[in-house]
């Protein structure tokens, strides 16, 4: 039985939603009102978080196009977490994530070794990278969610020199970019979270407590404490209302009750578009 089933009623508003068709099949949206393009299937063994094999047989990570996750894909249920994939890049204007703001980061050190961030700003960094990191596998391994974890952002090299100026520049874009993504699972995750506390606690009410005390027991040591999570929650990233833009996806209503995928309720209840045939 689907997880995310048994608690959320099919009797939502859908006065914001719209049908159209592509190819000879209509496709229905409850929550949203705009047309998108319908995607294509994932092959088989695909991975939209990896890039693709180079010439030489080896993978790129600066080949790797963040805008793609703003387009709605088919659900699956490694990559189904990307529909709370953020629309606005403003997430990163907010405290919590501030340092990583690219009017914040023009500073270089320059020397022998070649340009890099100055030791400062790279801790900044590497301590944001550190708990996202942290929060989003404390919440998927305790709570049993499904979702295949992206690359973290250290690994675009803004932890190492870079020979030119302009390299570096990139590289700082390319993480900052991916940060993006991983706030994205992150926010699908404090969903599932929640999610999961509701069916299982007899006091709905406190399933917000419950993976905010996960975080504080278990990520104290590298910085998520009470005034981390006062941050996050001033952010987009946990508020899941239509006004926060996301990318939505697309599902297979009869795979609702023979597969782990989320129903439609559950992601109109979390403010992300949904269509489906």
């Amino acid at each position: 039985m689907n997880a995310f089933t048994d608690n959320f009623s099919r009797d939502f508003d859908k006065s914001n939603g719209r049908a159209f068709m592509k190819d000879g099949d209509i496709f229905y949206s409850p929550n949203c009102a705009h047309e998108v393009d319908v995607p294509q299937p994932l092959p088989f063994g695909g991975n939209p978080l990896y890039p693709k094999l180079q010439h030489n047989g080896r993978h790129n990570l600066w080949d790797l196009d963040v805008s793609m996750y703003k387009r709605p894909a088919w659900w699956t249920i490694q990559f189904g977490w990307l529909a709370f994939f953020h629309m606005s890049d403003a997430q990163l204007k907010f405290r919590l994530f501030s340092a990583l703001d690219s009017a914040s980061t023009r500073h270089y050190s320059a020397g022998e070794s070649g340009y890099k961030l100055p030791p400062g700003e790279m801790n900044r960094w590497q301590c944001i990278d550190t708990q996202l990191s942290r929060a989003s596998r404390l919440l998927l391994d305790h709570y049993g969610l499904y979702a295949m974890l992206p690359f973290e952002p250290w690994q675009f090299g803004y932890l190492r020199s870079h020979p030119r100026h302009g390299s570096l520049m990139v590289c700082l874009e390319k993480a900052r970019k991916w940060f993006h993504v991983c706030i994205a699972q992150l926010s699908y995750l404090v969903a599932g979270a929640e999610t999961r506390e509701v069916q299982s606690n007899r006091y709905p009410s406190h399933a917000r407590l419950h993976w905010i005390d996960l975080l504080l027991s278990s990520g104290i040591d590298v910085g998520i404490d009470k005034r981390w999570i006062d941050l996050l929650m001033d952010t987009t990233v946990i508020l899941y209302t239509p006004e926060v833009e996301r990318a939505g996806i697309f599902l297979h209503l009869a795979d609702e009750l023979s597969t782990s995928q989320p129903t439609v309720a559950w992601y109109v209840l979390y403010g992300v578009p949904v269509w489906y045939p």
